[in-house]
């Protein structure tokens, strides 16, 4: 792959070397195959005893050919092809490999917008990249501080939308506008979008060249145990991902449990209808409860809410085998809940009311 065809804001070293990933000979591992370039254990039979095929464009086709099942996606078919999809090991194996691919250490920046996923800012430190955070405007944390973002030269820009842990949406006109200005990557993360129905941003990756969107299987697809991501981004940056990555990062194995998986996304849409309701159910009953000072509206698969006393509120909930996020430190006296099963919630539900009467007493 030729330097021209890498973006330009990469780290300006990597475009002497060669991806040593596409130099290997290519093989196949049919059974009508005679492979004696990889020092393989022939004498094996297992169906795993070759490495996993470098080519991916099988789970690539297939994730590109469900975007269209979702109600917030309104693709071309033509608009984006699988150079412009790379899979990660995860949604942290897809940063580490951005951090790694777009900024020198102990010269460039990131800027977080927290409240946010902390592992942002951890990864930064990690590279010797330092963190600028420009925290979200608005009671719901929905609003972009566009002045100061545009006022830095950063090198990259995190942005999640659903928010973690406060699940609000972003607002599009905002994000547009620092496309348009910043001058570095922007990072979208969409590890919550399918839970909802508003607009993806994955549609204006050929409209932004330094626009990046990342997808996880670990939410909405129920595959946590996999560790599997998606980046969606212009194939020039998705080239420079190909340059770093490690070799067969992947096993084989996996690639089947994705492809099973995508095929199932009917079921998964029923799944996501359930969980709005359960959702709904436990934001009303919420409302109506005195130790509760609010509750965030959300568009994932959890609800932020405000306690009087959330130490107190969680030290219950472990009493009884319940375990929420305790996101105090992100956004002050809160908890994060996950909406489960519905006989969980019932569960849920009578713990909090526990909390009730226990402040009564």
């Amino acid at each position: 792959m030729g330097v021209e065809m890498f973006h330009k804001l990469a780290r300006k070293h990597l475009l002497m070397l060669k991806n040593i990933t596409t130099a290997i000979p290519g093989y196949s591992n049919r059974s009508d195959s005679i492979v004696l370039n990889l020092n393989l254990n022939n004498f094996s039979s297992d169906k795993y005893r070759f490495y996993p095929e470098s080519n991916v464009d099988s789970v690539l086709l297939k994730y590109l050919s469900c975007l269209d099942g979702f109600g917030h996606i309104k693709l071309n078919k033509t608009s984006l092809k699988i150079e412009d999809l790379f899979l990660s090991s995860g949604s942290a194996g897809a940063i580490d490999l951005i951090m790694r691919g777009f900024c020198e250490p102990n010269q460039d920046s990131v800027i977080i917008a927290s409240p946010a996923f902390p592992y942002y800012s951890h990864r930064a430190h990690l590279e010797n990249v330092s963190v600028i955070d420009i925290p979200l405007l608005g009671e719901n944390y929905d609003t972009l501080n566009i002045d100061k973002i545009l006022a830095h030269e950063a090198k990259i820009l995190f942005l999640c939308s659903p928010n973690n842990p406060v699940g609000t949406l972003l607002k599009q006109s905002e994000v547009e506008t620092i496309l348009k200005n910043f001058a570095g990557i922007v990072i979208m993360d969409e590890a919550y979008i399918e839970w909802s129905n508003y607009p993806s941003y994955v549609e204006w990756i050929k409209k932004y060249d330094n626009l990046i969107v990342l997808r996880s299987f670990s939410k909405f697809w129920g595959l946590a145990g996999v560790r599997a991501g998606m980046v969606i981004a212009s194939t020039p940056i998705v080239s420079v991902l190909h340059l770093i990555k490690t070799m067969f990062s992947f096993p084989q194995s996996s690639f089947d449990l994705l492809i099973n998986k995508i095929n199932e996304i009917g079921i998964h849409l029923e799944y996501k209808n359930k969980m709005i309701k359960e959702r709904n159910k436990l934001c009303e009953f919420l409302a109506n409860m005195d130790l509760v000072v609010r509750v965030f509206p959300s568009e994932a698969n959890y609800l932020l809410v405000q306690f009087h006393d959330e130490k107190a509120v969680f030290q219950t909930l472990l009493d009884s085998n319940i375990f929420v996020a305790n996101s105090s430190m992100q956004v002050p006296h809160s908890l994060r809940i996950s909406i489960g099963l519905e006989e969980e919630m019932d569960s849920l539900k009578i713990a909090l009311k526990k909390c009730c009467v226990a402040n009564l007493a």
